[in-house]
């Protein structure tokens, strides 16, 4: 996905799987492309996280990349990434 808004999620979010009414997410291989460089930040390797409560809740979950933690919010197929620097890099 790239940095902020994007719809990610929306070929999924309004899948009905036989009696499941509640669904949780795992994500695992993302890559978030920051708008401002164009680096791709990109999960560490066999890394998961899991969005409970999706998609009937918002969500938002803390997840790894090789340069610094983004906040993936996920509401409905939408997901918001947020980037945070990596404080080794200053």
């Amino acid at each position: 996905v790239e940095e902020g808004w994007s719809e990610a999620l929306n070929s999924f979010s309004d899948v009905v799987m036989l009696d499941n009414t509640d669904a949780d997410l795992r994500i695992q291989g993302w890559s978030v492309k920051e708008k401002a460089s164009g680096v791709v930040r990109e999960a560490p390797p066999g890394e998961e996280v899991s969005v409970r409560g999706w998609p009937v809740e918002q969500c938002s979950v803390v997840a790894p990349t090789d340069r610094g933690p983004v906040v993936l919010l996920v509401k409905g197929g939408k997901v918001n990434a947020t980037l945070f620097e990596d404080e080794e890099e200053g």
